[in-house]
């Protein structure tokens, strides 16, 4: 029983140093190639920026907005305002203007340009 749990010890020991080995490797790594993240590091700005960050107000159809409560401390009501809009009577209204808006939106914003 003990000469089990002695291996388990040194393969969980072997394991930390593995793990520590490749994380300096890591660093090395980068250290080595700083220049080439530096290059990244706008990217990735932009990428955050403009299209992680919008998704942040997508909550908003998630909660009963109020301008007061902002968008953390407003009500989380969850799927209300999506079961409000399938089970409204004008569904079909909206939804087809909805669509020949758009469907004249690509016809003149596509083909005269």
């Amino acid at each position: 029983m003990d000469t089990k749990v002695d291996a388990g010890r040194k393969r969980s020991v072997s394991r930390q140093a593995y793990r520590k080995k490749r994380a300096s490797a890591a660093w090395r790594s980068i250290k080595k190639n700083w220049l080439l993240y530096v290059f990244l590091l706008p990217s990735l700005v932009y990428v955050i920026l403009f299209c992680y960050w919008p998704m942040y107000g997508v909550q908003i159809a998630f909660r009963d907005f109020t301008f007061t409560g902002g968008f953390t401390g407003s009500e989380w009501v969850g799927l209300k305002w999506f079961r409000t809009f399938f089970e409204s009577p004008r569904i079909v209204p909206i939804l087809k203007n909805t669509l020949v808006l758009s469907l004249y939106g690509m016809i003149s914003g596509f083909p005269l340009p």
